[in-house]
């Protein structure tokens, strides 16, 4: 799971968000999920380009914002059959 991935303001639009994803990603691992609120539309781009799915959603997850669920399978499991 996937807890934080903060750029600081003064340094996005700069790749540096999609290099930490792809360093995560070269780890061994069957799938990665994460949590991400509705309305932040960059970093919800930003995972899809990296295979990332929304298969859930958390109703007021983030106070009045639902939160997305996330996963990226890594190794061709199903995760619908894990949960």
């Amino acid at each position: 799971e996937i807890d934080y991935i903060y750029v600081d303001v003064n340094y996005r639009c700069k790749k540096i968000a999609s290099k930490l994803l792809e360093s995560i990603l070269s780890f061994d691992v069957s799938n990665i999920s994460l949590e991400v609120r509705e309305d932040n539309i960059p970093a919800i781009k930003l995972y899809e380009k990296f295979s990332f799915e929304i298969v859930g959603k958390r109703k007021k997850y983030y106070g009045n914002k639902d939160g997305l669920l996330m996963v990226r399978r890594c190794k061709n499991e199903n995760f619908s059959n894990r949960i």
